[in-house]
């Protein structure tokens, strides 16, 4: 008998001929993460095994993980029929259990006894030490996997990341600003198999103070925990300094002044898509005309995953992983230059006559020149 962690994943079966791709790609990052424990991997079939004594560790580690499905730690038995119902009887006396539910998966037919006829001999020894086999009223449940020569017992199922191994989609750009909404969109992306790479345009006059900023620091320390990324750090003075021409415009021209700069960024990094954090009809920027009015002429795709939720659901989503808490801090975030009265209706004529009139061309190559580049971990 022999303690490990099982490790399933989901949708990566969908996959087709890719699947072996998708599942070494998620072995690497599962080895990645477990970096500095002690520990083997082995794949078998449709489920992944770690072996460790440090499985408290490992558990944690693997909770950030995308392309898991679910994960248990269990315990490893010869698959026969006798040494199976062994174990369980011991640990029904152990426990003191009294009523149980047994869920048994037969995954190799050539096994010489289905689940149905374990499950029947377990009910005959349960008895006989007065324990039920019940699958609407029990005390405790048990599921038990059965493979050709290892059977997989455990009870308790902890439930993955989902999505796909990391960085097997390709690169974008995530616009991060210091709220509560731009992570989520990170997050959610990084699910997708996206491999990050972040910008954030800050208020301050030297991209060291934002880069050293303890809120900003702990957010990019909580994303990096998922997937490494690369980071682009860009003040707004330059935007700032031409923003007064665009009046009650200011907060769409500095949405095209961001994804004009993500743009530049994306062709030089190889990435293929902008994401952002925008959800429709949430602020006067997010009106379906703007967001068309700020998107004109943006020659990669913009992904907005938070588009359809409201702000009840972002939270949500916020709190459950763990950015909601950093994002409430405070922070100058460049938002709060923006005019009080926004428009919630442009046009593209009007837009197009403000960049010329702000010299659009010239503000995004001065900002670029004072972009600052963090390839590893800024908390490192």
């Amino acid at each position: 008998m022999q303690k490990a962690i099982l490790v399933h994943f989901g949708e990566i079966w969908l996959k087709g001929r890719n699947r072996v791709f998708y599942i070494n790609k998620l072995i690497s990052s599962i080895t990645e993460k477990l970096n500095g424990l002690d520990f083997s991997i082995e794949r078998r079939f449709d489920r992944i095994v770690i072996y460790t004594n440090e499985l408290e560790k490992a558990k944690e580690r693997l909770a950030h993980v995308f392309g898991i499905s679910h994960f248990e730690e269990v315990e490893e038995l010869p698959t026969k029929k006798e040494e199976i119902t062994r174990y369980l009887i011991n640990k029904f006396k152990e426990e003191n259990i009294k009523s149980v539910r047994i869920e048994a998966h037969r995954s190799d037919k050539t096994i010489s006894f289905n689940s149905i006829e374990l499950l029947n001999f377990i009910k005959r020894e349960a008895k006989k030490i007065n324990v039920k086999l019940d699958f609407k009223n029990f005390e405790k449940r048990i599921w038990i996997n059965m493979t050709k020569d290892i059977t997989y017992i455990y009870s308790n199922k902890i439930k993955g990341l989902g999505g796909m191994p990391e960085k097997t989609s390709g690169k974008a750009i995530i616009l991060l600003s210091g709220g509560i909404d731009s992570p989520v969109s990170a997050f959610l992306a990084m699910k997708r198999g996206i491999e990050p790479i972040y910008l954030h345009i800050h208020p301050f006059n030297d991209n060291k103070i934002a880069l050293e900023n303890e809120k900003i620091k702990e957010m990019f320390s909580l994303l990096d925990s998922y997937v490494s990324s690369i980071k682009y750090f860009i003040p707004s003075y330059i935007f700032q300094a031409e923003a007064i021409k665009a009046g009650q415009y200011e907060v769409i021209m500095f949405k095209r002044f961001l994804l004009k700069i993500a743009e530049k960024i994306a062709k030089k990094e190889g990435a293929l898509a902008i994401y952002t954090g925008d959800s429709l009809a949430q602020v006067s920027s997010q009106t379906l005309q703007n967001i068309y009015t700020e998107s004109y002429n943006i020659r990669i795709p913009i992904f907005r995953p938070l588009i359809g939720l409201d702000k009840e659901e972002i939270v949500s989503l916020a709190k459950k992983i763990n950015t909601f808490d950093i994002s409430a801090k405070p922070y100058p975030d460049v938002c709060s230059i923006f005019a009080r009265h926004p428009k919630t209706k442009s046009n593209i004529e009007e837009i197009l006559a403000l960049e010329k009139s702000m010299n659009f061309s010239t503000i995004i190559k001065e900002s670029l020149k004072r972009a600052l580049r963090v390839d590893s971990s800024i908390t490192s």
